[in-house]
């Protein structure tokens, strides 16, 4: 019996990092919770920014957040593998848009007022970069962004 491998496609990538970041952020929630120190992957500034003052909105730590933000973009993800509608690539992209400018906040409270750096926060960082390069490389894929617009608004011409 001969075995088929076949290659991941971009959407499938996209629900796979989305699915690592929900995991890094119940990882991260849970040390905000327990306030149990964490084993940081380059230095020991995890634990200042994950109990820093600045790490919760509203009494309800930043990592909660940021679980809301991959598991939204994990469900639209689920949607585009069932069908995948332009509305739904423009979401995609417009998500990893907004998880990036929270993580470029984020970093700058790691260096003005924190002045410490947390490994995990970075590898969320990249993981919204990647999100945003694996959406804007799919809609470029479907003829580029003025195309999913268009192909969006057609929906409403039927």
């Amino acid at each position: 019996m001969k075995i088929k491998l076949v290659t991941p496609t971009l959407t499938q990538w996209m629900l796979f990092v989305n699915i690592a970041g929900m995991a890094l952020s119940i990882f991260m929630w849970h040390t905000a919770i327990t306030q149990k120190v964490i084993g940081c992957l380059t230095g020991g500034g995890c634990e200042i920014v994950l109990h820093s003052p600045y790490s919760k909105i509203f009494a309800v730590p930043i990592a909660a957040y940021g679980l809301a933000f991959y598991g939204v973009n994990a469900l639209i993800t689920v949607f585009r593998l069932i069908d995948d509608r332009p509305i739904l690539r423009i979401a995609t992209w417009k998500m990893s848009g907004i998880g990036i400018l929270a993580s470029l906040y984020f970093l700058y409270l790691e260096i003005v007022p924190i002045k410490a750096f947390c490994s995990w926060c970075t590898v969320s960082t990249f993981l919204t970069i990647f999100l945003m390069i694996i959406s804007l490389v799919e809609i470029r894929r479907h003829g580029g962004m003025k195309a999913a617009w268009l192909e969006f608004i057609s929906l409403f011409n039927r």
